[in-house]
C-alpha cells in the first residue's frame, strides 16, 4: 500500500553501472513491480516487499517484508545487479547501506498527481536498458490519463471520504498529502477530510460534520469489518449520508493507490463507484493479473 513517502528521491546510482540487462532485480513497491512485469521484465525479479501484490506472480517471490521497514542484510545476500526503491521503502538507514552497498540503486520519485506516473514508468526502463519499451508503455499509459481526465471534465464533484480503518470509534481518515487524497480529486471528487495533514484519526464528530456522499476504502479493511453493509452501521460511520444511501466503496488498495500503470483504470473505476457513468478505457496488457 502507498503511503506518505519516507524518502523521495530522482535516479539515483553508485559507480557500478547496470548490466546491458540486468538479470537480477530487486523491486521495493507495489508500483515499482507492477511496471517492471508491463516492461516484460517481471522473470528477473528475485525479490520483493510484501505490497507488491499484482500481477499473480508476485506472490510466489521471495518477500523481504513491508516495504516500509525492510532490513538491508537480507536484500544484499541476494546479490541482486539492481534495487528499484519506490519513494515509500524505508527505512532511511537501511536505503542509505543498500545504496553504500556497490549495487545499484534506483530511488522512484512519488507521484503526488496521475501525470508523474509516466515519467516514473520511463525512470525504471532506462534504469533496466529497455527504454524503448518504457517509452511505448509510458506514452500509452500518458494517453489513459488524459483520456479519463476528459471524460471528468463535465462531471460534478462528489464529496468523499477515504476510511483507512474503522470499528473502533475513531477512524482514520485520508487527509491532504495523501495517495486516496489524490485519487479524490483526479476522479472529480472532493476530499471532505482534506483539511487534515496525511492519513490521521477523526472523530465520529468530524466524520458527521464531513458528511460524504461516498465512503471509500480498501478490499482488505472492508471485508475485515464485514463488507460495505456492516461498515454502515458502525456507529462512527452511520450517520452519514454515504452510509444511510449505501455508498461505500471497496476498491483494491494495490490498485487504487499504488500509482503504477494501471492508474488511469483505477481512477475511471473510482468515478464510477462515485456514481457516475463513463465508457472504459482501453484494455491493456498489464491489466491482466496472469
Amino acid at each position: 500500500m502507498r503511503f506518505p513517502a519516507l524518502l523521495v528521491g530522482l535516479l539515483t546510482g553508485v559507480a557500478l553501472a547496470t548490466p546491458a540487462f540486468a538479470q537480477r532485480i530487486i523491486s521495493l513497491g507495489g508500483g515499482v513491480t507492477e511496471v517492471v512485469y508491463a516492461l516484460g521484465a517481471g522473470d528477473k525479479i528475485i525479490a520483493t516487499d510484501t505490497t507488491s501484490t499484482f500481477p499473480n506472480a508476485t506472490q510466489s517471490l521471495p518477500k523481504l517484508g513491508y516495504v516500509r521497514t525492510l532490513g538491508a542484510e537480507g536484500i544484499l545476500s541476494l546479490t541482486p545487479d539492481i534495487i528499484l526503491v519506490g519513494a515509500e521503502a524505508g527505512p532511511p538507514d537501511v536505503l542509505q547501506k543498500l545504496a553504500a552497498s556497490g549495487i545499484k540503486l534506483v530511488r522512484v520519485p512519488e507521484a503526488t498527481e496521475l501525470d508523474q506516473v509516466p515519467g516514473n514508468i520511463r525512470l525504471i526502463a532506462d534504469a533496466l536498458n529497455l527504454s524503448d519499451k518504457g517509452k511505448t508503455i509510458s506514452e500509452q499509459v500518458a494517453q489513459d490519463i488524459a483520456a479519463v481526465q476528459a471524460m471528468l471534465k463535465p462531471v460534478p464533484k462528489t464529496k468523499a471520504l477515504f476510511v483507512l480503518a474503522a470499528g473502533r470509534g475513531t477512524p482514520m481518515a485520508a487527509g491532504s498529502h495523501t495517495g486516496a487524497d489524490t485519487m479524490i480529486r483526479t476522479a472529480s471528487g472532493i476530499n471532505v477530510a482534506a483539511e487534515i495533514n496525511g492519513y490521521k484519526p477523526v472523530s465520529a464528530e468530524a466524520v458527521l460534520g464531513f458528511d460524504p456522499a461516498v465512503i471509500v476504502t480498501v478490499n482488505h479493511v472492508g471485508e475485515a469489518l464485514g463488507g460495505p453493509a456492516a461498515m454502515a452501521k458502525l456507529p462512527e460511520l452511520s450517520g452519514t449520508s454515504a452510509a444511510k444511501n449505501g455508498k461505500i466503496a471497496m476498491l483494491d488498495a494495490l490498485y487504487l493507490i499504488g500509482f503504477g500503470p494501471r492508474s488511469a483504470h483505477a481512477t475511471r473505476d473510482l468515478a464510477v463507484a462515485f456514481g457516475n457513468s463513463l465508457p472504459t478505457l482501453p484494455d491493456r496488457p498489464w491489466l491482466s493479473p496472469n
